[in-house]
Parts: C-alpha cells; structure tokens; sequence
C-alpha cells in the first residue's frame, strides 16, 4: 500500500454519481492512473506544487513539496488496478497533478475527478480525521497555460472526502488556443497529521457543447 506511513463546479458523493453518456470520447491522457512514469507520477501528467517557507514559529502557514506514488492496494483506487497518490508526513503541502488537453476553441468541456483523503496520526485502518480540510478540487486553465496559480484558472468547488471517493465536476469553455489544462489539487496549509494523503483516479474530460460557429456573412443591398 503505497500510504505515506512514516462556470459550474460541484463535489458528489461517489454512490451517487450518475454515468457519463458512453458515446463522449475522454480527452484525458491516461485517467485511469493505469501507467506510471519513474518519478511516481502517472504517464501523461505532471506534478505541480506551491511552496512557502517554513516559518519556524510553530505556524502551520506554510506548504512543503510532498510525495507522488503509484497506488495499487485496491482500497484507494476507484477504478481499474492504479491509482495516484500524493502525500506527506506531517508538514502541510498544496500540490496536485496538471495535464493539458487538446479540443476546438469555444467548446464546453466537462472534467470529473474521483478523489479521496486520509489524514490521521494512526495508521489506516485508523478513521480519517474529518477535522482536516483538504480542500480537493479540479482547476481548468481555457488557454492552455500551465501556471496553476494564474488568475485566468477556473476552480471548482472544494470537498475533503475522508475514508471515502468523492466525485469532482468542472465545467470550462475552451479559449481561442485550442487547449485546457486541468488541474487536480489538494491544499493542507493549515493542518499537520502523520498521515496527510489524497488520492486522484478516473479523470474524464469530455465535450458537451460547441462553440459558436462563424458570424453569418452580410450581403451589400
């Protein structure tokens, strides 16, 4: 188990999900977290972090780079045998994985996630602590860009679900470049366990609308 022992946005509960239409095509490179790259993180996307300095006051203000690990212990993977983890051990991080995708401009994209937490001092099987607030939530960039904390990012809403998959959903419309990047974060500045750990599996992106199509031509008279 690879735990670290040591717009319109919204968040659902996983039973409660209803399917996707099957006949959309998932954009997502690798959303099943099925493949892995040697630094943890799955094939097709790329870790992202902020950090802030350790002010050494005994505050909790500050984010350190974490961990990320291929998942395998069915209990924290959603779907198919995989699933990414990313973690650390008692200093607080906000960090995620990014990927851009390529779909027409002024298209409607809709991106859902499956995401989980455990944060505890025990070790699982322990109860997840609800008091943490991991703040989980999709971000989506309509041009392409891969700066997480650009203004021009659209957020979703945020959810901790502890000991259980929650279902993320982001609605975004493409920009002129013809690309989305979406981001997976989670954000623990604020709260220090043992264990401070989420997990990211079954990302879809699909188009849903298209944008307008070109401007009528005007005939002289």
């Amino acid at each position: 188990m690879a735990v670290l022992l040591a717009g319109t946005a919204g968040f659902w509960p996983a039973a409660t999900a209803s399917a996707a239409p099957l006949a959309q095509a998932n954009l997502v490179n690798n959303g099943n977290m099925e493949s892995f790259a040697g630094n943890g993180v799955a094939t097709g996307w790329d870790p992202w972090w902020e950090t802030i300095a350790n002010p050494g006051n005994g505050s909790l203000n500050y984010a350190a780079v974490p961990t990320w690990i291929q998942e395998g212990n069915p209990t924290f993977v959603q779907s198919g045998s995989q699933s990414q983890h990313i973690g650390h051990s008692w200093d607080p991080w906000h960090a995620g994985i990014r990927q851009t995708i390529s779909v027409a401009p002024g298209s409607t994209v809709h991106i859902t996630a499956y995401g989980r937490v455990f944060a505890s001092t025990p070790d699982y099987p322990a109860p997840s602590d609800s008091a943490v607030n991991a703040r989980m939530q999709i971000g989506a960039e309509p041009n392409g860009s891969i700066d997480w904390a650009s203004g021009t990012v659209k957020w979703g809403g945020t959810a901790s679900p502890h000991d259980t998959w929650g279902q993320f959903n982001l609605d975004v419309t493409a920009g002129a470049a013809g690309k989305v990047t979406i981001f997976l974060s989670a954000n623990f500045i604020g709260d220090s366990r043992y264990h401070l750990d989420t997990w990211w599996d079954n990302v879809s992106a699909t188009v849903t609308g298209s944008g307008p199509g070109p401007a009528p031509t005007s005939s002289g008279g």
